[in-house]
């Protein structure tokens, strides 16, 4: 196939603002990468200000992807530190890959 249409409720993608497709669609990967700092930080990099999400809205990013009772049962919740290799710093015998 070398041509064809994604639709998203029976519409276009080419027909929808771009701005609102934007702001209401996201990719979730099944393999995410993550970034030094804490998961608090890495969820505010989804924001296109970084200053200005709260905390409240960090946690509703993480209730949306379900992650969130996962992030809270850890020993320091949302500040817990992400390592460069996607590990969680000081968490022993979990699997975060």
């Amino acid at each position: 196939m070398e041509e064809g249409d994604i639709l998203l409720d029976g519409q276009s993608l080419g027909l929808l603002d771009t701005n609102w497709l934007r702001s209401n669609v996201t990719l979730v990967e099944q393999y995410s990468t993550s970034f030094p700092g804490t998961i608090t930080e890495n969820i505010r990099l989804g924001s296109q200000d970084l200053n200005t999400i709260s905390i409240e809205d960090v946690k509703m990013a993480a209730e949306f992807a379900l992650l969130q009772q996962t992030f809270n049962d850890l020993p320091d919740g949302f500040d817990t530190i992400l390592a460069t290799d996607n590990s969680l710093s000081g968490v022993k015998g979990k699997d975060w890959h």
